[in-house]
């Protein structure tokens, strides 16, 4: 699982399906945690909280498979895409620039 930010100490679970919660510290009873939620499906748009856990609250579980690595995004085959149309297109318009500027002269 994909997170932008995270350290070690940190403490991220998946909050729900769109939701990517990390938790600054590893949380426990009777405590108040900052945390960010990450939006997996609006590339990563984040959202700072804080929660408050009580003898009652269910602690959630912290998951062991976090990434820093850009290219483990979920829509990094969006991004790749994107990228390519983007450099064909200025591909594109350069060399019809260039086309134009340099039409008919010769090179010597």
């Amino acid at each position: 699982m994909y997170v932008p930010n995270y350290e070690s100490g940190n403490c991220a679970y998946l909050y729900n399906d769109n939701f990517i919660r990390v938790y600054e510290t590893t949380p426990s009873y009777n405590s108040t945690i900052n945390y960010t939620d990450y939006l997996i499906t609006s590339h990563y748009i984040s959202r700072n909280g804080t929660q408050t856990f009580n003898s009652y609250s269910t602690l959630p579980v912290c998951s062991d498979n976090v990434s820093t690595n850009f290219y483990d995004r979920v829509d990094i085959f969006e991004i790749i895409i994107i990228f390519v149309i983007f450099i064909s297109i200025n591909y594109f318009m350069i060399s019809k620039l260039y086309k134009a500027l340099f039409r008919g002269r010769a090179l010597k």
